[in-house]
């Protein structure tokens, strides 16, 4: 049995550091994480684990947990519905408050449907910024429209891309005015999805650090190359859109796939053998510029994409 032990505070800058720490045990057959020592955790971390625990038991680890009583984030843990997504009951002994103004619990993206990319994202930012959401003046709902337009797009690249279920999980830190969402799959990985598609890009791809890369430039996707008809079947902008929305804004995002991860544009190397089979997607939004969504998500286009007003015509109306 090979043990893992969380440590007490697990932010969203300790992300690659817990990846290459969750990577030491992917040879192991028998895993358990120890949530002892654990006090503080944030929405996208706890994503990763969350991934990481159910691509091993997929692949026919046998996987525990260790909760012990003094692990202080243990209520919060439950809150989110972390552990009943791993399918571990342990008892609350705490009322559930509602959620509204700063989470939404773990949920499940099926494969296939894409119809659940619309519901998803309203839902998250119905809780996320409860005060948005029913102004007529759409002026006034820029921190809701960025929720639900990133929250969206996320939902649909992992069902076009990982041919697998995924989850994902939302935040708002009030004391720190920024939405943490992390989005998590077990499928194929961004460079074998590349592959897969026969895309035109994957010859310029020889490791998971040049996929993400890839990814993340204007107009490319696995898919985005010309069917019979010539037309492009997806536009590719999806992830690069996001990112440059978190950066102009003053917030963050990490894609983080295989044995590589690309942080706010940085490539980082997680070792062959400490890599993750799936693709996990997160990005940090701050409330404040975000008020003005609007403004970014033109701007973004107009660097972007060759304007394409049907793509995005009521995207935030």
């Amino acid at each position: 049995m090979y043990d893992i032990h969380l440590s007490e505070r697990i932010t969203a800058l300790d992300l690659t550091r817990l990846a290459m720490d969750l990577g030491v045990a992917n040879g192991q057959d028998e895993v358990n994480v120890n949530f002892g020592s654990l006090r503080y955790f944030e929405i996208i971390p706890m994503t990763l684990l969350l991934g990481k625990l159910i691509g091993w038991y997929l692949e026919g680890k046998k996987v525990t947990v260790s909760v012990p009583d003094s692990c202080r984030a243990k209520p919060y843990l439950q809150r989110m519905d972390f552990f009943r997504k791993i399918g571990v009951d342990i008892h609350e002994d705490f009322k559930r408050q509602p959620s509204a103004g700063r989470f939404r619990e773990f949920e499940v993206i099926s494969r296939g449907s894409e119809s659940q990319a619309d519901r998803l994202a309203t839902q998250v930012a119905d809780v996320i910024v409860p005060d948005q959401k029913d102004s007529e003046d759409y002026s006034n709902t820029g921190y809701y429209d960025c929720v639900e337009y990133a929250v969206s797009e996320l939902v649909l690249n992992t069902i076009q891309h990982s041919s697998s279920a995924g989850f994902l999980g939302a935040q708002f830190y009030v004391a720190k005015g920024y939405t943490q969402i992390g989005v998590i799959d077990n499928g194929k990985g961004i460079r074998q999805s590349f592959i897969d598609k026969n895309s035109p890009h994957s010859n310029r791809i020889a490791n998971d650090a040049d996929a993400i890369s890839v990814a993340l430039e204007r107009k490319v996707s696995s898919t985005t190359h010309s069917g019979m008809t010539g037309e492009a079947v997806n536009s590719g902008v999806g992830l690069t859109i996001l990112a440059e929305l978190a950066g102009k804004a003053g917030g963050h995002y990490t894609v983080l796939s295989g044995a590589a991860a690309v942080i706010d544009g940085r490539v980082v190397d997680l070792g062959s053998y400490r890599g993750f089979s799936g693709t996990l997607s997160a990005f940090i939004f701050p409330r404040e510029p975000m008020n003005k969504f609007s403004d970014h998500l033109e701007k973004a286009k107009q660097k972007i994409v060759d304007v394409d007003a049907d793509r995005f015509e009521g995207a935030f109306l």
